[in-house]
């Protein structure tokens, strides 16, 4: 009875086994069927076991690099046969599982008896795992079956694009064992859960196998001549490659792959990194993760043609072939043997350079640039790596010098010794390590190990994800078990239980993460820093005092990002002085919102290591020359003044919102600092006392000066010019009128009789990327001489002055000095907000007409510009009324508005008075009388009409004040020709006739029948050209403007800030785009020219001894490239140039530092804060200063086709658009909206005219445009160490933009 209940659930669990394995999915490959072996009610994931990627490798192809699969089998295959690819150990592997934990434990280790165990060993081979075969070239894959289901959907996308991250695991095992399942180790339920975190989809997992030992690493030239070297790394790139032909089909994209690996794994994914040294292509991979990246160094071929003779004589066969012939048994048990007997430490196999796969050693070949610079990567070491490799008869130099000869074999002998005495001196000479293991051990690890991840940080310009493993032991390969944690029972190899779960659960979530995002980040664990950017300063101390001199003279850069002073181990109040003293060269610190960057820390530099008292003149001094303290709430006027002392070498120095730079005594100090270049002092409430002490200490030696979001006024622009600005002499003409520097301020700066440096230096000093550029300098390597040094002191040509409390007529006199190369000058105030006796108004004057005056903003800068600013001037940020707003035209004034005047008496651009100075005379509006303003009032009843006549202003002129004059042709006469050259509208005079003049702003070529057939003299060919241009300029002429790109050629960039993003009257968008399609004519315009002067057949530029000019470029005529437009953060949709009230006010300006209190203490401040933002100060329609309309939270950038930027200070534009639409939508225009249409329509009509062979197109420009959206946020934000925003006090609030959004 019993048999046969027996027999029956025999029978049923077999029916039931039958149907299970009917319902698993089976994927066609084209040459195989294959099924899955199993599926995981758990984790819902299908394994697909053993799947074939290559031909076996044997008979003829065994010692060869692998083919795909040739044969053809549509019979299923379940994968149910497991393979292994033959194995090794060397035998010291014995002697190291018990001497490593006696050593570390303390406990005396007897060698000669671990010895002996060795030996009894040798006496009884290995048992051989029953999977064994040279036949093992194959993979598995294991999918969530919710990943694999959306592959085998038939509207699945090509080749798996928009699928799920995939996973490679490449194992080690010193390239002589090792299986790609580990033994059921490489378990990945783990991290597939850890992928599917937050409702994710998961990712597909795939572990490969390669061939092992003599199987997959035999090289030499004997075998190269009828083999291939590195067999093995063949193995793997055709398996990355299936995984691109073929992991579509389970649903994976193979455009988001991570290959990771460790050890053997790690090092052979830097093999493939470095594959034909970066001439195959890219990698079939886009990311990698290399955990402890390791390979013994077999360079040359001597040593691999000794292992072959050796492998030759172990199997008692002379040549390959012969070899090739031999049963498996015969080469595994060969294999076994040589790698048995390998050196303490070493596997006698590995990759080699062979001249193909591997043309160098991966170390050389990142340093040459040689690899795919495509790919994003985390690196990682374990604490002590080196231990288990380390042999323990190393007692003595004697030994550690024989160590060293067997590990580098072609090591000379001078080599060697440097590295026994100054690398890694002996325990007697250092404190590195205590006795010889230990040297030998950090000697392993650093040249195996931490040298290949540093090899790689630097060749990707540090910016990788690197870590350490640090959990205790933290021994070679203890991370793994991390890696592929499963839960409690997870152990290492060593059957260690895992001692941290929480580390293993976040090193799953960081792989898994950087595999889905490319960034290692998730909920609840930190975020994941770049290795070039952060660095724990307690550890970073710490292991100071243990590096060697030489390493430590070659560090230059130190950034501590922002976080709480726990996170750094709290460091002592001497931690600046210490990182100074044991740095000796470092030339860059970045501490900027640093908690402990304190007046502790800077106190602490008034005395030497040894606690050495110093005198004022004996105090130590340290060559740092770039300091950025940024937002340093912590340092006080005192400790910064004392502090800065200490660096009187700076070239760069940044204190802005660090509220103690604003002493007195220390912007005095400024004046020890010879050779600063650079001075950023934004929103530290400086006021016009405070800059004139700098200005005086500073004089003419700063070219950058930052002195944005302060209290400053008119007045400091007269100490500026009078201090900072270096005077010159002028030239006139004959008529007195001043004449255009076409050499630039650094050519005439230079000093005559020295000769000049190279133009492209000379021009760094005219561009806006100045100050990024000699950041780029000093935090990128030492620097033993900066391209100032070379240049006399000029004074500042890059100044950045906006939110202040400047007045039209002070920008203006910047401008007039003609010293400025870069200028942001921001909203510009039309002075209504200030009082002053200067400015009259007439005693029947009403109250309204008071309040309701709008004075000339920053359109009045338009004719001082194109005066001033032709071509010295090669950035502007000034606000979008420069473009927008026309200067107005006699008829069209209004009672209430201001005019400019064009009478000579008012001096308007008088050049007999130095544009540069400020008036002393105190009658005038802040001391500049020549600026006086004219106000149109309606008369008052009973006025005569002489009284109306006497109060009116003087008559303005039609048109602008600055386009050039030009003279209608009429036939028969002798005309002055317009010649366009690079400074603009010349003369030449010449007879030609028949040209009338048009007023069409069109550019298209002339009628066919006014082009001679024969080709066109000099003379005719520039008439062609003039005439395009005197269309041009009189359309400009003929209607009201603002700024016009051809008066300012030589500008580079122009930003627009406060742009409204609705406009109701439509004006707006009329003068931007208006502006763009000028743009576009002066391109093709310059273009024209310079192609004529390509033929030579310019009478402007004539040929020189039969050879034609230098050929310039378009932007010698025409520079500007980039136009920025700053939207406002209020929906200013019914905002209009007849808008009552302010129409500007700071944004970041002076009133967000403004001191309110008599105490200044951060409590007071936020007591007075709360109370200016109180509810009740403002009316029904008004809340906290805002109007009532709320922003829209985005724009639309998706039509737009031009770039999307991230403003300055951190703040975070929108990209994701979501329009809001204002209560007028049917009468406003969205501002961005209008200009996408109108530049994608214009790009559109160009890319036709290519086609149809034309070259232009009207009002194609291209330049590039740019919207930023200022939204959320301060200027004080900053991200910190976590990828938090942090603002004043150190309160930190989660960064809840989604890293997708980000531009």
């Amino acid at each position: 009875m019993l048999r046969n209940i027996v027999a029956v659930l025999l029978a049923s669990f077999a029916v039931y086994k039958q149907a299970v394995s009917q319902s698993l999915p089976i994927v066609d490959f084209g040459y195989s069927l294959h099924q899955a072996s199993s599926f995981n009610t758990f984790g819902r994931t299908y394994n697909f076991s053993n799947i074939r990627y290559a031909e076996p490798p044997v008979g003829d192809l065994r010692f060869r690099a692998p083919l795909p699969p040739r044969t053809v089998n549509r019979s299923v295959d379940q994968g149910l046969v497991g393979r292994v690819c033959p194995q090794a150990n060397p035998a010291w592997l014995l002697i190291a599982a018990q001497f490593t934990p006696a050593y570390l434990r303390g406990k005396p280790f007897n060698a000669t008896a671990a010895e002996a165990v060795v030996a009894a060993a040798a006496g009884s081979p290995p048992s051989i795992d029953p999977r064994t075969t040279e036949d093992c070239l194959f993979l598995d894959v294991v999918v969530p079956e919710q990943i694999f289901n959306k592959g085998s959907n038939s509207s699945y996308g090509k080749k798996g694009v928009g699928g799920a991250p995939v996973l490679v695991w490449i194992y080690g095992g010193g390239y002589t064992a090792g299986e790609k399942t580990g033994n059921g180790l490489y378990n990945p339920a783990g991290l597939i859960k850890a992928s599917q975190i937050n409702g994710s989809e998961g990712a597909v997992y795939v572990a490969l196998n390669y061939r092992l030992g003599a199987f997959g690493f035999l090289a030499g030239p004997t075998l190269q001549s009828d083999g291939t070297a590195n067999a093995a790394l063949y193995d793997q790139r055709l398996a990355l490659q299936w995984v691109q032909n073929y992991i579509h089909l389970f649903g994976g994209d193979p455009k988001r792959v991570t290959v990771f690996g460790e050890s053997a794994g790690g090092g052979s994914i830097m093999h493939q990194i470095t594959a034909f040294g970066g001439l195959a292509g890219k990698a079939p991979f886009q990311q990698a993760v290399l955990q402890s990246p390791g390979f013994q160094n077999i360079a040359g071929n001597f040593q691999q043609e000794e292992t072959f003779d050796a492998f030759l004589s172990l199997l008692n066969v002379s040549t390959l072939q012969e070899a090739r012939q031999l049963p498996s048994s015969a080469l595994i048990k060969a294999n076994l043997q040589q790698v048995a007997a390998s050196p303490y430490g070493l596997f006698t196999y590995g990759p080699v350079v062979d001249g193909m796969f591997a043309p160098g050693i991966p170390g050389k070949l990142l340093l040459q640039g040689s690899f795919d610079h495509q790919l994003k990567l985390i690196l990682g070491h374990n604490a002590d790596e080196g231990l288990t490799f380390t042999s323990p008869v190393v007692s003595n130099d004697t030994a550690y010098d024989e160590y060293l000869k067997s590990a580098f074999p072609d090591v000379s002998q001078s080599v060697a010794d440097y590295i026994e005495t100054e690398l890694y001196p002996p325990p007697r000479n250092t404190t590195l390590y205590k006795d010889e293991i230990g040297r030998t051990s950090l000697s392993i690890s650093e040249s195996t190990f931490v040298c290949n991840t540093l090899y790689l940080d630097r060749a990707f310009g540090n910016q990788t994800f690197a870590y350490q493993f640090s959990v205790p032991p933290a021994l070679h390969g203890q991370d793994v078990p991390y890696t592929f944690f499963n839960g409690l029972n997870s152990v290492t190899g060593d059957n260690v239980p895992v001692q941290s779960d929480a580390t293993a659960l976040a090193l799953q979530e960081y792989i898994t993460s950087f595999a889905a995002t490319g960034v290692p980040s998730g909920p609840g664990i930190p975020r994941f820093p770049l290795y070039g950017n952060h660095m724990a300063l307690t550890r970073f101390k710490r292991s100071l005092k243990w590096v060697r001199a030489s390493i430590r003279g070659l560090t230059h850069t130190l950034h501590l990002p922002p976080a709480e002073a726990e996170i750094y181990d709290r460091p002592h109040p001497e931690w600046l002085r210490d990182v100074l003293v044991k740095l000796p060269h470092l030339q860059s610190l970045v501490v900027s919102q640093l908690p402990f960057f304190d007046h502790a820390a800077l106190v602490a530099l008034r005395t030497y290591g040894d606690g050495a008292v110093t005198g004022e003149n004996t105090r130590p001094s340290y060559p740092l020359r770039l300091l950025i303290a940024n937002q340093c709430t912590n340092t006080t006027q005192r400790s910064l003044a004392d502090g800065l002392t200490a660096f009187p070498h700076l070239v760069f120095l940044d204190l802005s919102r660090t509220l103690g730079a604003r002493d007195a005594v220390l912007l005095s100090k400024l004046g020890h600092m010879e050779s600063l270049q650079i001075l950023k002092l934004c929103g530290i409430q400086l006021r016009d006392d405070g800059l004139e002490t700098m200005a005086k200490a500073i004089g003419t030696r700063v070219r950058s000066l930052d002195i944005r979001n302060n209290s400053l006024t008119d007045h400091s622009v007269r100490t500026l010019l009078h201090t900072c600005f270096r005077t010159s002499s002028v030239a006139t003409d004959t008529n007195g009128t001043r004449l255009r520097d076409l050499s630039g301020a650094a050519d005439d700066d230079w000093p005559s009789g020295i000769l000049k440096p190279d133009p492209a230096v000379l021009d760094e000093f005219r561009d806006e990327s100045f100050d990024e550029r000699y950041l780029k300098r000093l935090t990128r390597g030492i620097v033993s001489r900066l391209p100032s040094e070379d240049q006399p002191h000029t004074g500042v040509t890059h100044l950045y002055i906006a939110n202040n409390r400047l007045t039209v007529e002070g920008v203006s006199t910047l401008i007039k000095s003609t010293r400025l190369h870069v200028l942001d000058v921001g909203a510009v105030d039309p002075a209504e907000h200030y009082h002053h006796p200067s400015y009259s108004f007439s005693p029947l004057t009403s109250a309204f007409h008071r309040q309701h005056l709008e004075l000339p903003g920053a359109e009045k800068l338009t004719p001082i510009l194109a005066k001033y600013a032709r071509q010295n001037l090669t950035s502007l940020r000034v606000d979008h009324s420069l473009v927008t707003k026309s200067l107005p035209l006699k008829e069209d004034a209004e009672p209430g508005v201001c005019e400019l005047s064009s009478e000579p008496v008012h001096r308007e651009l008088d050049d007999e008075v130095p544009g540069y100075k400020l008036s002393n005379d105190q009658a005038g509006r802040l001391g500049l009388p020549e600026y006086s303003v004219h106000l149109a009032l309606s008369p008052a009843v009973g006025t005569t009409q002489e009284d109306e006549e006497s109060l009116a202003p003087p008559g303005i002129k039609r048109g602008t004040t600055c386009i050039t004059e030009l003279v209608g042709v009429h036939e028969g006469a002798v005309e002055d020709v317009p010649i366009l050259t690079a400074t603009g509208l010349e003369r030449t005079t010449q007879a030609v006739h028949g040209i009338e003049s048009a007023r069409s702003t069109s550019l298209a070529p002339p009628n066919e029948e006014a082009v001679p057939s024969s080709p066109p003299s000099p003379y005719l060919s520039q008439t062609i050209i003039s005439k395009k241009l005197q269309d041009v300029r009189s359309s400009q002429a003929s209607q009201p403007h603002g700024l016009l790109p051809s008066m300012v050629p030589g500008l580079r960039s122009l930003t627009l800030t406060d742009v409204p993003c609705y406009d109701d009257s439509g004006e707006i968008v009329k003068a931007l785009i208006g502006f763009i399609r000028y743009c576009a004519s002066e391109v093709e315009l310059a273009e024209l020219q310079i192609d004529l002067e390509s033929k030579g057949l310019d009478p402007v530029r004539p040929l020189y001894n039969g050879q034609k000019p230098t050929r310039r470029a378009v932007a010698d005529i025409f520079a500007l490239r980039k136009i920025t437009l700053e939207m406002s953060q209020i929906n200013a949709f019914n905002l209009s140039h007849s808008q009552p009230g302010p129409r500007w006010r700071p944004q970041s300006s002076s009133s967000a530092f403004h001191t309110r209190s008599s105490t200044e203490d951060a409590d007071s401040e936020a007591f007075w804060a709360a109370q200016e933002k109180d509810f009740s100060f403002f009316n029904d329609n008004e809340e906290c200063d805002s109007p009532s309309v709320e922003p829209g939270s985005d724009f639309p950038t998706s039509t737009l086709s031009e770039k999307v930027m991230l403003p300055p200070n951190d703040l975070n534009p929108s990209t994701s658009p979501a329009l809001h639409q204002p209560s007028t939508a049917d009468t406003s225009k969205d501002v961005v909206q209008e200009l996408a249409k109108f530049r994608k329509d214009r790009k559109t009509a160009y890319e036709n005219a290519l086609k149809q062979g034309k070259k232009t197109i009207e009002g194609y420009w291209p330049g590039e445009v740019k919207v930023v959206r200022r939204q959320g946020g301060t200027t004080a934000d900053t991200v910190d160490y976590y990828g938090k925003y942090s603002g004043r006090g150190n309160v930190y609030v989660e960064n809840a933009m989604h890293p997708e959004s980000q531009p």
